[in-house]
């Protein structure tokens, strides 16, 4: 965006060379991407928990990234992973090669952004959006939004570690190929950094979404989600099946019964509950933005911001 490289400057001038700086951002969907977005939109990541309704830079305690880090592999998205975000240093992207390469895992950027996070000693937060994030018709997004997961995956392709995933195959469940892939990049991360940091990661966390996202395809009709309720089900524990295998049928039942309109209601009511991320309060701007350049041209994150930090 308009004054990210200026500002930016003056941060790492100002704030004596971060290892890593952390920005806000925009959210830009394109039109016709979004289901329920004709029109695509324009959203404001500044509300997310990691910048603390700041109007100015601030340091992020070690203490802090560390427990960002504990969240991912607890399977809580705590902090936005996209590298749009960040800005390394090089300092940090030399300590990063300590560890192998720089991207790893079928989800470099899950992998990367936590890794950093272990590895910094000097994170500042920069809570101005200075860099917008697109949506567009040939981005994972589309695939993502618009349940076309398996064709997202083949566009990105998404190759896991053979022998990660053969030691997890007793873990992996049927579900969403997103949470698979957070899974393996977060056992790559445990496995890089096994003499800094005891990460430990939540298997049992990682199924639980795994079956809430197959009963969740199940209510909302997704092609087949009778077959994977089937698999699912045969590979669930006999603590799975009393937790989750007797409630979540019943949920499905219920949507036999009550209008179809409320389907996707009770399905978002589900996911909410695995807290897999935080519910999200995104601001949309006013103003119809064709394509990203229109955002780029129009808005003025910038000067908006300082306003905002001044009360003006």
């Amino acid at each position: 965006m308009k004054g990210y490289f200026s500002t930016l400057k003056r941060m790492i001038e100002e704030y004596n060379a971060p290892d890593l700086l952390y920005t806000s951002a925009f959210l830009y969907a394109y039109p016709d991407v979004i289901p329920g977005s004709p029109d695509g939109f324009l959203r404001s990541y500044a509300h997310s928990g990691i910048f603390r309704s700041s109007h100015k830079p601030f340091w992020l305690e070690k203490s802090e990234s560390i427990a960002l880090v504990n969240h991912s592999i607890n399977f809580r998205i705590r902090f936005n992973y996209n590298m749009q975000f960040s800005l390394v240093s090089r300092k940090l992207i030399q300590e990063m090669g300590r560890y192998g390469s720089f991207y790893q895992s079928p989800y470099p950027d899950y992998y990367a952004s936590n890794a950093m996070m272990l590895i910094a000693e000097r994170i500042l937060i920069v809570p101005q959006p200075l860099v917008t994030i697109g949506i567009s018709p040939k981005s994972f997004g589309f695939y993502y939004f618009n349940d076309l997961e398996s064709k997202g995956n083949e566009y990105l392709k998404n190759i896991p570690d053979p022998d990660i995933a053969l030691r997890l195959q007793q873990v992996i469940l049927p579900g969403t190929n997103m949470n698979t892939s957070w899974l393996l990049s977060m056992e790559t991360l445990a496995q890089n950094f096994a003499e800094k940091e005891n990460l430990k990661i939540n298997y049992d966390r990682y199924r639980l979404l795994q079956i809430c996202a197959v009963y969740v395809g199940l209510m909302l009709g997704k092609y087949g989600a009778k077959s994977a309720v089937s698999d699912l089900r045969s590979r669930m524990t006999l603590r799975e099946q009393i937790l989750y295998g007797v409630p979540l049928p019943i949920l499905v039942a219920m949507t036999l019964i009550v209008p179809k309109r409320y389907h996707a209601f009770i399905a978002n009511r589900i996911t909410i509950a695995t807290g897999s991320h935080p519910t999200p309060f995104f601001p949309q701007f006013d103003g119809k933005f064709i394509t990203i350049l229109d955002v780029f041209e129009k808005i003025e994150p910038v000067s908006d911001f300082v306003k905002k930090a001044e009360g003006i």
